[in-house]
């Protein structure tokens, strides 16, 4: 009976999900991924992998990087440490 009730909520959870995100495609929504206009380009990217090895840490380098006012994507948008790990990691 709790194998029935557990498969019956998945397919609830499902059905959910697939018309969330037939609603957002219909509102004309991105689904998932970064656009090519919201990539960091090259010169920063490589300016935050110099900043990381200099601080030493993503905490540290989203702190210099928010000090000198190096660009994000977003505008007035701040470095934090996990943006900084995914450029390090990807570069």
């Amino acid at each position: 009976m709790l194998v029935a009730i557990a498969e019956w909520e998945g397919d609830i959870i499902s059905e959910r999900t697939r018309d969330a995100l037939a609603a957002k495609v219909a509102r004309g929504e991105r689904l998932g991924g970064t656009p090519a206009d919201k990539r960091i380009p090259p010169e920063i990217a490589a300016r935050v992998v110099r900043t990381y090895e200099t601080e030493g840490s993503y905490a540290g380098a989203a702190r210099k990087l928010n000090e000198m006012g190096v660009p994000t994507v977003i505008e007035d948008a701040r470095w934090h440490p996990t943006t900084v790990a995914k450029v390090v990691r990807r570069e």
